[in-house]
């Protein structure tokens, strides 16, 4: 036989092998599964969901809780093993679902998971995140962290930052996220942890079953703990092969093997410290990762939507696999995952994926290595890695830190020990959400495998990432007119039911929903601003998003900008008082209003802006005015004691005109002898002149001189007086 055929001969025989490999891999992965998926029907207002059929089922049964909740309780439905479906019909429009789907079979117990729900409503505010920021970098890169903490601003976090150094205390570095959590405890959500933190090591585990790597791992769960206590005292061991892992009591390391109680926190940590097989510098991934990021979030590139899982632990019956299974099923649906070559990545965009194979602190069998993702570039956002060693993430070159560093990954998990949890991230929830949710799991949530509640499960990775991305509007305008602002903006390049508009102060922390409503145009103005304020605004688009979960309002990140209210159009209340008797004639001098009431204090009240008033007897009353404007109102009251009513019914038929006045104003009176008195003041109060009404007989009297405006006319005799307005023009 010559060397060509035995060549093509081994080849045939090696692929034949990984095929079977593969083919077992992928037995174990769907035993250990249910890949439930939800139709949702939004005018019956229904949940189907919907699974593989199973000749080898015994029996499914149905739970369901509300997201959040320790347990499951009792069976919700049970179903026979020909089942492939269950319709749910008592549920709420808006309202989140989780779901079991347990299946019995000859291989063991399975379950799925699924988050599941129509058309829930937007979440504006998503919570408070801290950034523990690398000191080393904060001038460095102090342009590419304002992108990042603006993104996280425009996502609706309400931000914080610490500086710290990498030498610093983990002990000194989690005081200061305490007290930043003790502000707010249940708004606080998460903590990035953005370069060379200080790493946390803890315990005397070996997760990955090597007894020469038993010890203390990285511990980031440290950070999200704001309650447990956290030892230093009794571990003592030196059998790793490498010091890091080594711990005896009192070296900084602590104790705990199992978080010491669930994380209030979801932690993620991006760290390309000790990374020399890549060519650029830390400062440089560093900086890569914010851009690619800030490209993702702003939906520059937008990455298929469909998961691709290598598992090449063919006899390992925990079936390391599920986990992209499981979790791919309910964001994408059964017909887009595929098992394929992780190597498809460097090619093809895949939004998610798995990979699994035998593996070293900078390699995974079947994988690839940290040289690999140095050379290419990945194209896959989240991806989760398994294999020996390189869970213990703090060595050098390590390869799940290398896959943040490469093409357009964003996150990692060391997951298969134990099983990870991503599936609330298909109705929208950040990747920080499903960390905490995976490491705090006792195993009466979800099946975990191996390795629960140890220490070492961590998120590499932003953790307020979200799988849908949004394409936001861009060039806002912001434009102050008379105490109102314009907005004016473009529009989004994705298909939408309309925007969303958020303001605060620029003192106040959090944003409000200005509108009650999506707003279709592209245009909106907001009014009832306060005079001298500054006012931050973001616009974002909303999609009706649609997974495999069902639906969800999902926004855009926004698009911001700030204006200063510099016009006061808040109304002031004012007046003065004109009596004569029992008859009173109010001076209105309030400024921005648009509207009156006033109250005469005996249960006569008038809208009119300067009402003449007739009491009907003596005594003290209070008038009180009330100017509207816009937005808001102003009162203003005075006290005034009325003398004599006697004089009150006196010239009721008279008659001033024309009215208004250009230049002979005439009295139609009846009743006057020409002896009255006549006196005219302005709208101040002032007396402007004194005349008898003999002149007004005569000829009338000339105002053509007068400045155009109101005045009043008071016509008075021995047996009474009135008041009279006329206006000049």
């Amino acid at each position: 036989m010559n060397t060509h055929l035995i060549a093509r001969f081994a080849q045939a025989l090696i692929f034949i092998a990984i095929c079977t490999v593969s083919a077992r891999a992928q037995v174990n992965d769907y035993n250990k599964t249910v890949q439930v998926q939800a139709t949702v029907d939004p005018d019956a207002i229904s949940i189907q969901l919907g699974w593989p059929e199973d000749l080898d089922a015994g029996s499914f049964n149905i739970y369901r809780r509300v997201p959040g909740s320790s347990t499951w309780g009792p069976i919700f439905e049970a179903l026979d093993g020909t089942a492939t479906t269950y319709l749910d019909t008592d549920i709420e429009l808006g309202e989140i679902y989780e779901y079991r789907v347990s299946r019995g079979s000859a291989s063991g117990i399975a379950n799925g998971y699924i988050y599941a729900g129509i058309e829930v409503p937007v979440s504006g505010y998503r919570g408070r995140l801290l950034v523990v920021l690398d000191n080393t970098f904060t001038d460095l890169l102090a342009p590419e962290i304002e992108i990042m903490l603006e993104d996280f601003r425009a996502d609706g976090w309400e931000v914080a930052t610490i500086s710290v150094s990498p030498v610093d205390l983990v002990s000194d570095v989690k005081s200061q996220i305490i007290s930043w959590y003790d502000l707010a405890p249940t708004q606080s959500r998460a903590v990035f942890l953005f370069g060379h933190i200080p790493v946390p090591y803890s315990g005397n585990i070996g997760p990955d079953g090597h007894p020469d790597h038993v010890g203390a791992w990285p511990a980031d769960c440290f950070y999200g703990d704001m309650d447990g206590t956290w030892t230093d005292i009794s571990v003592n061991t030196t059998s790793a092969s490498q010091v890091r892992n080594h711990n005896i009591p009192g070296d900084g390391k602590y104790d705990n093997s199992y978080i010491a109680t669930d994380l209030e926190l979801g932690i993620g940590r991006v760290d390309f410290f000790n990374m020399p097989t890549f060519s650029e510098s830390e400062e440089e991934l560093l900086r890569r990762y914010i851009l690619k990021s800030h490209a993702f979030k702003r939906k520059v590139f937008d990455p298929v939507r469909r998961g691709l899982i290598e598992n090449n632990f063919g006899s390992f019956e925990e079936g390391f696999g599920q986990n992209g299974l499981k979790n791919f099923t309910a964001m994408f649906g059964r017909d887009s995952v595929s098992y394929i070559d992780y190597s498809t990545l460097y090619s093809e965009s895949y939004l998610w994926s798995y990979g699994c194979g035998g593996g070293s602190y900078t390699s995974a069998s079947g994988i690839g290595n940290t040289g690999n993702f140095a050379a290419d570039s990945l194209q896959t956002v989240f991806t989760m890695l398994f294999g020996s060693y390189f869970g213990d993430w703090d060595s050098g070159n390590n390869f799940l830190r290398a896959a943040l560093a490469s093409g357009t990954t964003l996150s990692n998990a060391w997951a298969a020990r134990p099983n990870w949890e991503f599936h609330p991230m298909a109705l929208g929830f950040p990747i920080g959400d499903c960390a905490r949710l995976t490491i705090n799991n006792l195993g009466s949530s979800y099946d975990p495998g191996f390795g629960n509640r140890q220490i070492h499960v961590a998120l590499m990775g932003d953790p307020t990432l979200r799988m849908h991305m949004v394409s936001p509007p861009t060039a806002l305008t912001l434009e102050e007119v008379n105490g109102h602002v314009l907005l004016n903006w473009l529009p989004s390049g994705d298909e939408i039911v309309g925007y969303n508009i958020y303001r605060k102060r620029v003192i106040e922390p959090i944003y409000s929903l200005v509108n009650d409503f999506p707003i279709a145009d592209l245009s909106y103005v907001d009014s009832c601003l306060t005079f001298g304020e500054v006012y931050d605004y973001y616009v974002k688009a909303v999609k009706l998003e649609t997974s495999a979960s069902g639906t969800y309002f999902n926004e855009s990140l926004g698009i911001g900008g700030a204006v200063e209210i510099e016009t006061d159009n808040t109304p002031v209340a004012g007046f003065e008082v004109v009596q004569v008797g029992g008859e009173i004639q109010l001076v209105n001098n309030s400024s921005q209003a648009n509207g009156y009431l006033w109250m005469f204090g005996d249960g006569g009240f008038s809208e009119d802006e300067t009402p003449i008033y007739n009491y009907g007897g003596a005594g003290e009353f209070t008038i009180t005015l009330t100017a509207f404007g816009d937005c808001s109102n102003s009162t203003f009251s005075q006290t005034i004691t009325v003398t004599s009513s006697s004089e009150i019914l006196a010239f009721n038929d008279v008659i001033v005109l024309p009215n208004p006045v250009a230049d002979k104003l005439f009295l139609d009176c009846s009743e006057c002898s020409g002896k009255e008195s006549i006196s005219v003041f302005d709208v101040a109060g002032r007396q402007i002149l004194t005349v008898s009404t003999g002149l007004f007989l005569q000829g009338g009297l000339d105002v053509s001189s007068f400045p155009e405006g109101l005045y009043y006319l008071e016509l008075s005799s021995g047996k009474g007086h009135r008041v009279f307005q006329f206006i000049k023009i």
